[in-house]
């Protein structure tokens, strides 16, 4: 089933006039796989068949009903003691469309027979060749059967896009095969993974992993190390930043560990600290039964964010619910047109529809590698690729309108015929004067264009 993301911005640019091939052309660029389009797509066509039910049928359309099903009747009672017909449907896809080699990616079965059935999962390259041991289960039993399967992916899969296909045979040879791609990345560099990466001297030794052997010459005893072995440091960084999202705090990386320092305490900073009261400081402390709610405090930072961002942020940040203030961060960052601000914001999908609002009303497409989701990511990137392409394209109008507005003007009158080859060898005697580009007048077309040095006529004699 398609996200609510990816449902949300076909939506949207549908809204915003583009056709549904355009959309597909761009998600298929932006790194979608047609399964998870054509799935988006269904879902929003089925909203809007169910949608239009909701008004219901036209009186008439009962009666015919009505008249139709005590016609076919009998039909339906003979196929409901019939002997029920075999069946065999599958649906597969993946929970994941990126995995690294030596992790696992976890595939959604779902398997519909009239006994057991046999699935079995293999994973193939590009040219349909297998690059890991095909998976084989049996599914006893029969009806609706849903599953999820973790597959593990080599370790030293080269990184790409491979084929993983799906198929289940049931115990009378019927057969149904699903396919769809997986994105592998390179796996993860490790002490263990046999590659010489991450500094190493040689394949997973030294660097940051254990000392290499010494190489002697044959006979010749290593020598013993005097002291005590030991490994270089790992790199000092913090995965995935430090930035926790607060503004009442300065974060820094300090020696590998993630360090929140609190900002000192002033007014409007979220914090009720010490000296402030809900009458010195109703935005951090409180302003009782009559202070301003929510809404209030939203509309209020609106106001001032054009003017001062920081205070917007800080009324933002004294909201108690944290849905409150994510609404109240994405309100600011719009009002104040500073993309930056979405960094206040917590929760993941919140904060990428603030970013993409960005590329969608603003054409600031350096927000596409920002947003966390892949899909939407991807979307942006598809957007800023067809923004560019229609600038381009008005570029090239322009160009074209003014060339044109330059151009020489046509000249008017009657245009000369060019004489066709090959050359008439004989010519009737009627007499129809035309005026060839050599001056000479002839009794007809044919008659000049026998002529070698003419190439074209114009009707008529020559002045």
């Amino acid at each position: 089933m398609a996200s609510p993301q990816l449902l949300a911005y076909i939506q949207s640019l549908l809204r915003n006039g583009y056709r549904e091939d355009q959309v597909r052309a761009y998600l298929l660029r932006g790194g979608y796989t047609a399964y998870d389009i054509e799935d988006a797509f269904r879902q929003l066509h089925q909203q809007t068949v169910l949608s239009a039910s909701t008004a219901g049928p036209p009186p008439w359309l009962w009666i015919a009903g009505a008249v139709l099903g005590l016609s076919i009747g009998g039909i339906l009672v003979a196929f409901f003691f019939a002997a029920p017909t075999a069946q065999l449907t599958l649906r597969a896809a993946p929970a994941q469309v990126e995995v690294r080699a030596g992790d696992s990616v976890t595939i959604n079965d779902v398997v519909t027979s009239s006994g057991t059935v046999t699935v079995t999962h293999t994973l193939k390259d590009q040219t349909g060749n297998p690059v890991a041991f095909p998976v084989q289960q049996l599914l006893p039993g029969k009806g609706k059967q849903e599953r999820s399967v973790p597959l593990d992916i080599p370790q030293k899969l080269p990184p790409g896009t491979y084929v993983m296909e799906v198929s289940a045979v049931d115990a009378k040879g019927k057969e149904a095969t699903t396919t769809f791609s997986i994105s592998v990345l390179a796996a993860k560099a490790s002490c263990s993974d046999g590659i010489q990466n991450q500094a190493e001297t040689g394949v997973d030794c030294g660097g940051q992993c254990a000392s290499c052997p010494e190489v002697v010459s044959p006979g010749v005893p290593p020598t013993q190390p005097t002291g005590p072995i030991t490994t270089a440091p790992p790199i000092a960084e913090c995965p995935g930043g430090c930035n926790d999202y607060d503004f009442n705090t300065d974060d820094a990386c300090i020696e590998n560990q993630c360090v929140h320092t609190d900002k000192p305490a002033i007014c409007g900073n979220g914090i009720c600290n010490a000296g402030e009261t809900s009458v010195t400081c109703p935005q951090d402390c409180g302003a009782g039964p009559s202070g301003p709610n929510a809404d209030q405090v939203v509309e209020e930072a609106r106001t001032v964010a054009p003017d001062d961002a920081d205070r917007a942020v800080a009324l933002c940040g004294s909201l108690p619910k944290a849905t409150d203030r994510d609404g109240c961060f994405s309100v600011v960052a719009s009002s104040a047109g500073k993309s930056d601000l979405c960094a206040q914001i917590v929760e993941d999908i919140t904060r990428d529809q603030c970013l993409i609002d960005f590329a969608l009303s603003k054409n600031e497409f350096d927000v596409c590698e920002r947003i966390g989701n892949r899909y939407l990511r991807g979307s942006c990137n598809s957007l800023r690729n067809l923004r560019q392409l229609e600038q381009q394209r008005a570029v090239d109008e322009a160009y074209l309108d003014a060339a044109a507005a330059q151009a020489p003007p046509q000249p008017s009158g009657p245009q000369p015929t060019l004489c066709a080859e090959p050359r008439p060898s004989s010519c009737a005697d009627n007499n129809d004067p035309v005026c060839a580009d050599n001056q000479f007048t002839y009794k007809n077309a044919c008659f000049a264009c026998s002529t070698l040095s003419v190439s074209s006529y114009l009707a008529g004699a020559c002045a």
